[in-house]
């Protein structure tokens, strides 16, 4: 492609692909054409304008009637008067740029003051020549800008960018964009220590995640895993298991097996561990608000026992932080309740993104060691106390 700066007659465009150069477009420019040059792989044009006005014509600003007249705006003396545009030239109508560095949610555009942009301006993002992202303008110098966007919003150096002053934002902390083509994962422990003993106890989970373009997921965990030792006992359980299922943006449904110890059995039992079937389902989305619950359902002494149920939710309060609420417990020997910050550390949501987690609650975790039909008693081991915790998720 071949620019040439043509004075008043604005920009002309040829193309070089078939031999000889072919003019393809005329662009129109306001004022006259002078030079050209490139920055950040973008080619820009150089315009020269002078303008002069009545000074009895500045101040006053009246919307002229349908019957009005439109005059063409006065020259200086000597200037001459920029011919018509041709119908169907295309107008620079906004100015255009290119994305210089990306850190995170902060895009750096090659534009600002110097072009005409001002804070809180909207900026299309292109793929193409079809805007995807579009941000706003939360700093500016005047030869740049940052421009934030959203969540789970990818955004590469050299792309182009123009101000759209139309278009709506496109970043949403309620429903970010569902992120696939890559791994989650997720370690978590929480510590706590048993009231009215010495002691101290872990719960502590372990998961790994792959989301596929299709909607699709399968998972891995371990969750939780109870340790805790005091001066009145030991208790240790268990939970894992494997799972596949349907992932979309806004909803999810897993069905999973594995297997979880039996802490707290029915009177006369001798299960200690046993098949466990979990089925998990959320509503909304992934990194953004959303409902979930997974249970589980045990199979030993010929039935279907209840095994456990967790239950949590995600509420934002700002691109990069969200409120978490969970709880749960059954008869795998734990039980727990808490309300964590999680906050994305760095990254956008996509491949390198690292979120921590923080949480405060509180931890149970009981065993059995044997209970009597006959009198109906059980000797039980039982820890529960205050907790505290902390979880880290990556995205490779």
């Amino acid at each position: 492609m071949l620019y040439v700066a043509c004075g008043f007659d604005g920009v002309i465009e040829y193309a070089l692909s078939d031999g000889a150069p072919r003019r393809i477009a005329t662009r129109a420019v306001p004022g006259r054409a002078i030079a050209l040059f490139s920055r950040s792989g973008v080619v820009w044009v150089e315009i020269e304008r002078r303008e002069a006005h009545p000074v009895g014509n500045v101040a006053p600003r009246t919307v002229p009637s349908s019957t009005t007249a439109v005059t063409a705006r006065p020259t200086a003396p000597g200037e001459p008067i920029p011919p018509r545009p041709p119908s169907g030239v295309e107008k620079l109508a906004m100015p255009e740029g290119a994305v210089t560095r990306v850190e995170d949610l902060d895009v750096f555009i090659g534009i600002g003051a110097a072009q005409g942009l001002q804070m809180g301006d909207r900026i299309e993002i292109l793929s193409g020549e079809r805007a995807t992202i579009v941000g706003r303008v939360e700093q500016i110098t005047d030869d740049s800008a940052i421009v934030g966007v959203g969540l789970g919003e990818p955004v590469t150096e050299g792309a182009r960018v123009r101000k759209a002053d139309r278009a709506p934002v496109t970043r949403s902390i309620v429903a970010p964009p569902r992120q696939w083509g890559m791994f989650e994962l997720v370690g978590e422990m929480q510590a706590f220590l048993p009231i009215s003993t010495l002691g101290l106890g872990t719960l502590t989970s372990l998961s790994a995640a792959y989301r596929f373009k299709l909607p699709m997921v399968v998972r891995a965990q371990i969750r939780p895993v109870g340790l805790s030792g005091s001066d009145q006992g030991n208790v240790f359980s268990i939970l894992g298991w494997a799972a596949v299922g349907l992932d979309t943006q806004l909803f999810e449904l897993t069905l999973g097996a594995g297997g979880a110890t039996v802490n707290e059995r029915n009177f006369d039992s001798v299960a200690k561990s046993a098949l466990t079937l979990i089925p998990t389902i959320r509503v909304g989305a992934h990194d953004g608000l959303h409902l979930a619950a997974e249970s589980g359902t045990q199979v030993y002494d010929d039935a279907f026992n209840f095994a456990f149920l967790h239950a949590s939710a995600q509420i934002p309060v700002g691109t990069r932080f969200a409120l978490r609420l969970r709880g749960g417990g059954g008869r795998v020997g734990h039980a727990f309740g808490d309300l964590g910050v999680r906050y994305l550390l760095s990254g956008n949501g996509g491949h390198d993104s690292v979120f921590l987690t923080g949480f405060l609650g509180g931890v149970r975790v009981a065993f059995e060691t044997r209970c009597t039909l006959l009198d109906q008693t059980c000797n039980t081991t039982e820890l529960a106390g205050p907790s505290l915790g902390v979880g880290v998720e990556w995205r490779p």
